[in-house]
């Protein structure tokens, strides 16, 4: 996601929408987004008069539900304030994402409904420094390599590492996979990390900067300080632990395997790569959905290994291509 360029003054200007406009939509967030695993987003999605508010709807819900029981006397200013951050994350999808605006909106609205799934007062934690850690997740890759555009107040940095607060850790790999700055929140006392785009599950992720292993050393960086007591709340898919953690290193391993094994000969022949992977997945990846992704994932992989650059026009193309066969398919089968 591209944020503004100036993401202090976009969070202080405009979004003037009631901050209670999450009330409206209050019931069916308790009732159903809540309690019903198979809940439809999508249809949710399609119910609003503005999609794309999806995004500020579900995140003011959750701030609500975060500081419901909590006796902060400005909290009307906490809400304001966060309906702008959201506005302006918002905005970021519609700079970048064009038509993709309100899938991907959805997208995050997911991983907002997750962070609602481990919703539970932190050990320790301050309910602001809580909700401070969830926005600063909401907005989890930056399209740039440089940490002074990042949209949150970091007290220190050693490194890649920022404490955000006293009890929220910042870590930012760069780059990954997924863009060009993909930054993980973690909150220690609580054992809760908020993972990002370096963490999808039961979903195929999409790389676009670099090859997988960068995001298995991303993975294999948390791995190393966490256990299985943990919550990971990732950037796509349900709240899991270690477990989703090793499918995805599984994912990016087997992804890994298939190249190695096809060859990229698709990069000369223009036929798309890791077409086998795609309609043989291993067993364990059958489930997933979005596979398709795994042939524009497959392209990067070859062309990072043939020390190619792989151009916008380039991503764009294979991403339209996979879809289109993955529709056929589905109409074959």
């Amino acid at each position: 996601m591209s944020l503004p360029r100036k993401p202090i003054k976009a969070a202080t200007s405009g979004y003037t929408e009631p901050i209670d406009i999450w009330r409206r939509y209050a019931t069916e967030l308790e009732e159903k987004a809540l309690v019903d695993p198979y809940w439809d987003i999508f249809r949710f999605t399609d119910s609003l008069p503005d999609p794309t508010e999806l995004v500020r709807i579900v995140g003011l819900f959750l701030a609500h539900r975060i500081l419901q029981d909590t006796e902060y006397q400005n909290r009307l200013t906490v809400f304001d304030s966060v309906s702008k951050f959201l506005g302006m994350v918002q905005e970021g999808y519609r700079q970048s994402y064009g038509y993709h605006t309100k899938i991907h909106s959805a997208d995050t609205a997911i991983t907002l409904y997750q962070m609602i799934g481990v919703y539970e007062r932190p050990r320790g934690i301050d309910a602001l420094d809580e909700l401070a850690a969830i926005l600063a997740a909401f907005a989890h890759d930056f399209d740039s390599d440089k940490l002074d555009h990042l949209s949150m107040e970091v007290a220190t940095f050693d490194g890649d590492l920022g404490l955000v607060r006293d009890h929220i850790q910042l870590k930012c790999f760069g780059p990954p996979t997924h863009s060009c700055l993909d930054c993980i929140v973690i909150l220690p006392e609580a054992k809760v990390v908020f993972a990002g785009d370096i963490l999808f599950v039961g979903i195929a992720p999409i790389m676009t900067r670099e090859s997988a292993q960068k995001s298995l050393d991303a993975l294999a960086w948390l791995e190393e300080r966490i256990d299985s007591s943990w919550k990971l709340v990732p950037g796509h898919g349900p709240v899991t632990s270690l477990d989703g953690l090793q499918a995805a290193k599984h994912y990016y391993r087997s992804l890994q395997e298939a190249v190695d094994q096809e060859g990229c000969s698709c990069l000369d022949n223009h036929t798309m790569c890791g077409l086998d992977f795609y309609t043989s997945p291993p067993e364990e990846l059958r489930d997933w959905t979005e596979l398709q992704r795994s042939m524009v994932n497959a392209f990067v992989e070859c062309e990072m290994k043939e020390g190619r650059d792989l151009t916008d026009a380039d991503f764009t193309r294979l991403t339209i291509d996979a879809e289109v066969l993955k529709e056929l398919r589905s109409q074959s089968q």
